[in-house]
Parts: structure tokens; sequence; C-alpha cells
């Protein structure tokens, strides 16, 4: 019976023992898959950004880019009438309005004019279509009036079409060549606006910049962490194990010590 008895009082011992190396088995490994996932989704946050990624209707470097005319504006001394800002044709990223006295710039990241006073968009005289700048058809002359200038109006639906009720023409836009071209002749009439080959520029923010640091940071902290907690936990298990040793030899040695006691004596009265 007492070696049944020091069975049963050892064995609570052995399964706490057990358990506690299960739940720190887990702990490791869900701290390192942890640890892992996070590494892996901030290199590749940090790595991919929107800018490299292909987009639709986005020119890459080398090719021609578009740069639509300035919107029509209300003109400040007649309000009956339109005005608009003229390109630089030096440089037809800057525009000019004598009226308004209102000098633009055009930011081909955010593709829209911008007042370089106030920082305002102000939009573009065109459309989008699938992300690609779309410019309006070029001014033709009217041919009912030589002194007089006409021009295709683009389908709201389907700014691509373009259609010309005074010459009856027909006009669709080539994305490829960055051109509007007469439907029945198939000849390149051009664009309102201006194209150029500069590339555009790609942003350079002092958010990036910090967002960069701070991705580095937090993955050496999180690689420092992976491989300092294991080691301090793991020395922490070491004792905790020789703990439990040392408990279920000494409840051996006593349970066995008292085995070996010899029985009391009992005397009678006689």
């Amino acid at each position: 019976m007492s070696h049944f008895y020091r069975i049963v009082a050892i064995i609570p011992l052995q399964i706490n023992d057990r358990i506690n190396r299960f739940a720190e088995f887990c702990f490791f490994t869900m701290h390192r898959l942890i640890s892992s996932l996070i590494v892996i989704l901030l290199l590749f946050y940090s790595g991919v950004s929107p800018s490299m990624l292909p987009a639709l209707g986005q020119e890459t470097e080398g090719e021609s880019r578009v740069i639509p005319p300035p919107p029509r504006q209300v003109d400040p001394d007649d309000p009956t009438k339109l005005t608009q800002a003229e390109q630089d044709s030096s440089d037809p990223e800057r525009a000019y309005n004598p009226k308004t006295g209102q000098n633009l710039h055009w930011d081909c990241n955010k593709k829209t004019w911008v007042d370089s006073k106030t920082g305002k968009k102000v939009g573009f005289e065109g459309a989008k279509s699938g992300g690609e700048v779309i410019p309006p058809p070029p001014r033709q002359v009217d041919p009912d009036d030589p002194t007089q200038l006409t021009q295709a109006e683009q389908d709201l639906s389907n700014p691509k079409r373009a259609y010309n009720p005074k010459t009856g023409q027909n006009l669709h836009w080539d994305s490829k060549e960055k051109t509007w071209v007469d439907s029945k002749t198939g000849e390149k009439v051009g664009l309102k606006g201006a194209k150029t080959k500069k590339p555009c520029p790609k942003p350079k923010t002092v958010s990036a910049t910090i967002k960069k640091v701070a991705v580095v940071v937090v993955v050496c902290c999180l690689i420092a962490t992976a491989i300092a907690v294991p080691i301090a936990v793991g020395v922490g298990s070491h004792h905790h194990h020789n703990n439990n040793a040392d408990q279920q030899v000494a409840l051996f040695h006593l349970l066995r010590a008292r085995d070996a006691e010899p029985p009391a004596r009992v005397e009678t009265v006689p």
C-alpha cells in the first residue's frame, strides 16, 4: 500500500509539470509565430508601395504624358462669361490667368491643376477614364464662319469619344498615341492642352521617410524580443523544472523514510 501511496502522491506533480511544459511550448510557438508574421507584414508594407505598382492609365518613364488645359472659370469682371488660364508654351505644367491673376501648376501625381498660392485643387478641362487623363479635342475652324472656332464635345458616358455637330465629325481618343483621331478618315487631329516626355516625379514626403525609419526600428525590436524573451523564460523554466524535480525527490524520500520506520510498540497493561 505504501508504494501505491507514493505513486498517487507523485502523479499530480508529474501532471502539473507536463501541463506547465505544454503551456510554455504553446507560448513560445505562438510568440515566435506572431513575431514572424508581424515582421513579414511590416517588410511587405514598407517594401511594396502603391507607387511601385503599375496603374491603369499611368504613364511610365520615357512615354509621353498629357497635360490637359486648366478648367474654365467664371470671369470676375463679367459673371456671364468664362475665363481660362493659359498654359506656358515653354513649360506647359504652368499656367496663368490674367483675368484673375491666378498662377496654377499641374500636379501630375494627383492629376489636377493646383492654385500655386492657396494650394487648392481646381481640376482640369477634360475627363478621366479608368485613371487616364483624357484632354478635350482641339479647337477647329468653323466651316460656316472661318473667323470662329468650333470644338467637338466629349461624350459624358464615354469621354474617349467626341462629336462635333458643326462639322459632323466623330472623334476617338488614341491612348497610345495620345491624340484624338477622326474615326472616319483615321487622321490624327491632336488635342487641346500639351504633351511632354518629361517623367512625372514621384512625391517625396517627410512622412514616407519617417515611416521607413519606424518600420526598421519596429523590426529590430521584434527580432530582439524574439531572441531575448525565449532565453529569459527558458532560464526561468529550467529552474521551475528543477524545483519540481526536487519536490518529487523530497516527497519520495519522505515516503520511503516513513515506510522504513519500525512499527510503534504497543504495551498492554496486565
